[in-house]
C-alpha cells in the first residue's frame, strides 16, 4: 500500500515537473507572439505611413494644377496659403501615424517583458510544489 503511495507522489512530482516546463514554454511561446505583433505593427505603420506621403503628394499635385488651370498664380496669395496649410495638415497627420504605431507596438513589447518576467515565477512556483512532494515523500 505504501508503494501505491510512493508511487502516486512520483507521479505527482513528475506531473508538477511537466506542469512547470508547460508554463514556462507557454509564456516564451505568448512573449514571442507577442514580439511578432509588435513588428507588425511596426512594419503596417511604415506601410501607412507610405501610403499616406503618396496620397499627399498626388492630392497636392492635383491641387496645384487645378489651380493653375483656372488661371491662378500658386506662388502667393490666398492659394499659397491653402497649400501650405494642407502641407502642414499631411505633415500632423503623418506624425499622427507615426505615435500611434510606436504607441500600439511599445505596448506589444511591454506585454511580452512581462510575459517574460513571469517565467521565474513559474519556475518557482514549480520547484516550490516539487520540494512539498518531496517532503511529503521523506516523511512516509
Amino acid at each position: 500500500m505504501e508503494a501505491i503511495g510512493l508511487a502516486g507522489m512520483g507521479a505527482q512530482l513528475a506531473g508538477t515537473a511537466v506542469g512547470t516546463v508547460g508554463n514556462v514554454m507557454a509564456a516564451d511561446t505568448n512573449a514571442k507572439v507577442l514580439d511578432a505583433q509588435a513588428r507588425g505593427i511596426e512594419q503596417d505603420t511604415n506601410f501607412q505611413l507610405r501610403q499616406f506621403g503618396r496620397e499627399a503628394k498626388l492630392k497636392a499635385g492635383s491641387n496645384v494644377a487645378t489651380t493653375a488651370a483656372a488661371g491662378i498664380d500658386t506662388t502667393r496669395g490666398s492659394s499659397l496659403f491653402a497649400e501650405l496649410d494642407f502641407a502642414k495638415q499631411a505633415a500632423l497627420e503623418s506624425e499622427s501615424i507615426r505615435r500611434s504605431g510606436k504607441m500600439a507596438a511599445d505596448s506589444k513589447r511591454f506585454q511580452s517583458r512581462l510575459t517574460k518576467q513571469q517565467i521565474p515565477f513559474d519556475i518557482m512556483n514549480g520547484v516550490t510544489q516539487g520540494a512539498s512532494i518531496l517532503t511529503k515523500l521523506a516523511g512516509k
